[in-house]
């Protein structure tokens, strides 16, 4: 019950926005509940890469197939997002735990690896912002720093400060799902990997719509 509970807050969340959209109607995002690491997940998605959709949605093919749509931000950009989680009672001892709703008595929820939300397109031409990403990456932040100075430095946090799991990505190069291999952009050591806090997955949609909405106002 609480794992559906957690998928109906994020459609109502985006629904409320009022500025996602998606072809063809139906949900702005697909849900479903996997078992990884024998435990229950919930996943919502969209914008996937073909590998992502099949993988999440294995058991419903028409799901997969819909979970490669990303999602439109009105009146122009695109949003696609994996997030992958499951509700916690007791977050003490567990590794990437958050905020969630405990307004609805979910109060954390545990984030797993490989989750994001990018953001491309976007029509800022004022403040300049065309792209976000949020990304957790937490295997790629146990390797080694590239840059000597930071070594000692990766022992004292515990992982690459170059690289840190939950972090922000601003205007770097778009990340299209399903592109051309000979089109697609690969991530470059150069962007920005801006280490933030795990961030409420709630909130982050949330304040993301809020600013998407004053732009649509203006």
């Amino acid at each position: 019950m609480e794992l559906r509970e957690v998928a109906e807050l994020f459609l109502q969340s985006l629904q409320d926005a009022t500025v996602f959209e998606r072809s063809g109607g139906g949900p702005l995002v697909e849900t479903d509940v996997i078992r990884k690491e024998n435990k229950n997940w919930v996943v919502v998605a969209a914008g996937l890469d073909f590998d992502e959709a099949y993988e999440y949605f294995a058991n419903n093919s028409k799901r997969a197939e819909r979970a490669t749509e990303p999602v439109r931000i009105l009146p122009q950009g695109q949003m696609s997002l994996l997030l992958v989680l499951r509700p916690i009672n007791n977050a003490t001892e567990l590794d990437y735990v958050t905020a969630f709703a405990p307004g609805r008595r979910l109060p954390h929820v545990q984030i797993r690896d490989k989750s994001y939300l990018r953001c491309w397109d976007i029509n800022d031409s004022e403040r300049r912002v065309q792209s976000l990403r949020w990304e957790l990456d937490i295997h790629q932040s146990r390797g080694e720093p590239l840059e000597n100075w930071l070594s000692e430095w990766k022992h004292y946090v515990g992982f690459n400060p170059a690289h840190s799991p939950s972090h922000l990505h601003i205007n770097a190069p778009a990340f299209t799902p399903n592109a051309p291999v000979d089109e697609r952009i690969e991530h470059s050591i150069e962007e920005l990997r801006l280490g933030i806090g795990l961030p409420n997955p709630l909130g982050l949609i949330l304040s993301l719509a809020a600013w998407l909405r004053k732009m649509s106002s203006e």
